[in-house]
């Protein structure tokens, strides 16, 4: 087994593992690591610190934002290319409405 493979393979079984500094977080469903994934993940530990630590720095951070700009119409930033786009709020999903409504309450940027 590699890095990878040991990666996807604990991911797939709903194991977290994240990078801090130079310990390894492992959150794992109880009763899921073997004594075989434990020693995977001492072998690996370092691999896994920078493949982690990599991950976290090299994606952007990508927010969409919703706003109401009129009676049943929402405005959607795309992350993607900034562009802002208006829809009927009864064409956009609950999550969009909803942060339509804290923007318009004051409870979101």
């Amino acid at each position: 087994m590699n890095t990878l493979a040991l990666y996807h393979d604990l991911k797939a079984r709903g194991v977290i593992l994240e990078a801090d500094g130079e310990s390894l977080k492992v959150d794992a469903p109880a009763g899921e690591l073997t004594d075989e994934d434990r020693a995977a993940l001492i072998e690996f530990k370092p691999i896994l610190l920078k493949f982690l630590s990599w991950r976290i720095e090299e994606e952007p951070v990508r927010r969409t934002q919703a706003r109401w700009v009129g009676p049943g119409l929402i405005r959607i930033l795309d992350p993607f290319t900034g562009e802002w786009h208006e829809w009927p709020s009864s064409k956009c999903l609950y999550g969009v409405v909803a942060e339509a409504d804290r923007r318009r309450k004051g409870g979101a940027g």
